[in-house]
């Protein structure tokens, strides 16, 4: 409970009064009377004033929550009182959000709603809560506040950004997976299933022209394939401790998340089969393979849980996990960091193994940072030391690279930017081969 601006006024005269009353001869009689009415007035105004329980709080969001990715919050309370009300709505949402709000106080008539709407932001992938909706009201007489927190409950998930998969989900419902990217203009073979016919772009393969069909129509047509289906795709995410290094706002293992999603939105979309596998020290989740809708909704809902662990991670259980559990041959993607040719190494004896059986693909996150500090001009002896680390980094990364590749593993190293069209013209070279 506490006061208006007007009720604060009203005392600060009362005791101006009572100071200057008495060398002037006023009664003293008059002045208490007259707080007293005040004070009768400011206690009628409270027992007035609408309580909690005429005020019923719901939330509501314009999208799911993803990282780096603004949603709209709106909060509405409904003023469930016979009164006109004067409210100001406070919001809390998680502390890993960012948002910001200036509540204004503005009048809700009885049985009317009041709501107010901003933009937040997650910083951290996971599951968080929203508190209380907080409400504070006026006085029917103008002279009290009171102020009350209503119940509104709400856990949401808060995914990486699928900007990417949302791109080639949308390129797949257009039947332009293989020709809207200029990455995967680039993918050698031709498809093996025949679904239509189509005006021929300078971007398509002259040996598909129909020929008959561009003598009815008078201009070029060319024949459309889809690649062969029936495929499995595993993806493997490293969560441990090289993954929990920052990239920008957010850490190498959110970029790989989003990589893995829209890598998996690709082969969902070609008539594939998709599994998830993360591993740490060893192997803690499995996904099994598996296609549509509902299997892409479970395989997000692992992408938004997973955390990055500080232990070494183990090439070699995950090795023996796949040659156990994965016994089809499969594309393996294997999101992890390789900081130089020593952890290459180790990683092609540990996946020479599973190279035999399966098409392996080491995508090492390279952060894209490194490369902007390596470029930038040294003018005193700091940043000489920190571009000549960033320059060493940036070369045992890419050492990384022949090292693997001479272990009969397929590597590349890149930033999370240029590596997604990379794994796609990959994976659709994998498929025309296969």
């Amino acid at each position: 409970m506490g006061i208006t601006k007007t009720m604060a006024l009203l005392l600060m005269a009362t005791l101006f009064t009572v100071a200057i009353g008495a060398p002037l001869g006023l009664s003293s009689q008059l002045l208490m009377i007259s707080d007293t009415v005040l004070l009768l007035l400011y206690a009628v105004d409270v027992l007035i004033s609408p309580r909690r329980r005429h005020f019923a709080a719901v939330r509501s969001f314009s999208d799911s929550f993803e990282l780096r990715r603004e949603t709209l919050v709106t909060a509405t309370v409904e003023n469930k009182s016979r009164q006109r009300v004067s409210m100001r709505i406070i919001d809390t949402p998680p502390a890993t959000f960012l948002w910001e709000h200036t509540p204004q106080a503005e009048h809700c008539p009885p049985g009317g709603r009041l709501e107010i709407r901003y933009a937040a932001r997650p910083t951290q992938r996971g599951r968080f809560s929203f508190g209380d909706c907080h409400v504070e009201i006026r006085g029917r007489l103008g002279l009290c506040t009171r102020r009350f927190a209503l119940p509104c409950p709400d856990s949401v998930p808060v995914y990486p950004d699928l900007g990417p998969m949302r791109k080639y989900r949308m390129l797949a419902s257009r039947r332009q997976l293989a020709r809207a990217d200029a990455s995967v203009h680039r993918v050698r073979g031709v498809g093996t299933e025949f679904t239509g016919i189509r005006e021929y772009t300078p971007d398509d393969d002259i040996r598909k022209i129909n020929w008959m069909a561009t003598a009815r129509a008078g201009r070029p047509m060319t024949n459309v394939y889809d690649v062969e289906r029936g495929q499995q795709i595993i993806l493997a995410i490293d969560t441990g401790r090289w993954m929990e290094a920052p990239m920008g706002d957010v850490t190498r293992l959110d970029r790989a998340a989003e990589t893995a999603a829209a890598l998996a939105q690709v082969a969902l979309s070609s008539g594939d089969r998709v599994g998830l596998v993360l591993y740490g020290a060893e192997v803690t989740t499995f996904l099994p393979p598996d296609k549509g809708a509902r299997h892409m909704a479970r395989l997000l809902e692992l992408l938004y849980k997973v955390s990055a662990a500080r232990v070494e991670s183990s090439l070699t259980d995950l090795a023996a996990f796949l040659e156990t559990r994965v016994r089809r041959r499969a594309f393996v993607c294997l999101f992890s960091y390789l900081d130089g040719a020593e952890a290459a190494h180790a990683a092609g004896a540990a996946l020479a193994r599973t190279a035999r059986r399966h098409a392996v693909l080491c995508a090492s996150l390279s952060n894209p940072e490194l490369s902007a500090m390596a470029a930038q001009p040294s003018d005193d002896m700091p940043a000489l030391y920190h571009k000549a680390a960033a320059i060493y980094r940036s070369e045992s990364e890419q050492e990384a690279v022949p090292t693997l590749r001479r272990a009969g593993i397929h590597c590349h190293a890149a930033d999370p930017a240029r590596l997604l069209s990379y794994l796609v013209r990959q994976y659709m070279t994998h498929k025309n081969r296969t």
